[in-house]
């Protein structure tokens, strides 16, 4: 546990020294760094198991689409080329850091913010996602990378990169709707999404459907303890208020910037809350939860008055130190969420593996 604790620190001091030291890009060490931890994990990762046995007996078959060619080629390839299973872990991290850092890039022109963005990923939890479900985080951060393309209108490119991301994972075509979402300017459309959301929120649909399903006990315990994990810490009401006041600041509509991240948190909005009944949504979500690493350092920056930046300020740090409770929480300080993760996942201390070569 003493990693995930210097993981964290290490992201505050990193971010301290950006502040401190505006001119030296520290985003990108970060991410190097953070990728090549997660390359080198070892019997980490709640599908580490189930993908080194993948890549010991599986054979490319075009015929057999449950698993993505590309990445039963790669299982193939680096198999016949002499390196062990801790390749492909090693080859997904560093796929998924390099776009994400690319994507934040191009997004924000200071190194603070591109900085803030880099922490956001590693401590909101996608860093860890990255870990359990690596084919689908390497389309995200492909896709997500790709909307500099949509914002610019550059559609060629978009859909190219939206195409390499199904390689990656199927789930990337969800993707595909991101040109619809940006069609929608209306602040109707927004505030009423909005209100929909605080309504659903309010009902608290996990305590509410927890009981009706007694009879499934993984599902029903995995939704009570999600609905602790929100509601316990906190984390889920900053989240929201943050995303509420994005969302009703940025309505105007003034960028294509502000339309894709907008109307996405929009779309994420209605997920968060549906996916206990849809669990699938879940993973759908995913591709516009992730933009809240640029909503953050947006709605920081949105704010000129000394006074009201102070306040964005104190929810930003509050929804730092809150999500790092959560997570810290989730890895296993407490006896329900430890003996939740040890039946259903694999090891959650950090332990690494430099050798890839067989």
């Amino acid at each position: 546990m003493e990693f995930w604790f210097g993981l964290y620190f290490l992201s505050g001091v990193i971010f301290i020294w950006q502040w401190i030291f505006p001119k030296i890009n520290f985003a990108k060490y970060l991410m190097l760094f953070t990728g090549l931890l997660s390359g080198f994990r070892y019997e980490l990762g709640d599908d580490y198991f189930r993908y080194e046995k993948l890549f010991n007996t599986i054979t490319l078959n075009y015929d057999n689409l449950k698993l993505e060619i590309l990445f039963q080629f790669l299982c193939n390839f680096f198999r016949d080329i002499g390196f062990n299973a801790q390749s492909i872990f090693l080859f997904y991290a560093v796929i998924t850091n390099i776009f994400i850092y690319l994507g934040i890039k191009s997004q924000f022109d200071k190194n603070l913010y591109r900085c803030m963005s880099c922490v956001l990923f590693i401590i909101v939890g996608f860093y860890f996602r990255s870990m359990d479900i690596i084919r689908q985080m390497a389309a995200v951060s492909i896709v997500f990378y790709s909307l500099n393309f949509l914002i610019k209108k550059e559609y060629f490119k978009y859909y190219l990169g939206v195409i390499l991301g199904i390689f990656f994972h199927y789930s990337a075509g969800t993707a595909f709707i991101f040109p619809g979402i940006m069609k929608i300017r209306s602040k109707q459309i927004v505030y009423t999404v909005v209100l929909i959301a605080i309504v659903l929120h309010l009902v608290d649909i996990p305590l509410l459907i927890a009981p009706i399903l007694s009879d499934f006990s993984y599902y029903s315990k995995w939704v009570r303890e999600s609905a602790i994990l929100e509601n316990g810490t906190g984390i889920g009401i900053i989240t929201k208020i943050l995303i509420y006041s994005f969302i009703i600041y940025k309505s105007n509509y003034k960028t294509c910037q502000e339309v894709v991240v907008t109307n996405s948190l929009c779309v994420y909005l209605i997920i968060d809350n549906l996916f206990y009944i849809i669990p699938p949504l879940l993973r759908i979500g995913i591709y516009f939860h992730i933009l809240i690493v640029l909503m953050i350092p947006l709605l920081y920056d949105q704010y000129k008055n000394i006074a009201n930046k102070c306040i964005i300020f104190i929810l930003i740090v509050a929804y730092f130190i809150l999500i790092s409770m959560k997570n810290i929480y989730t890895l296993g300080y407490e006896e329900k969420i430890n003996s939740f993760m040890s039946d259903n996942c694999d090891n959650i201390e950090y332990n690494y593996r430099l050798d890839i070569l067989n």
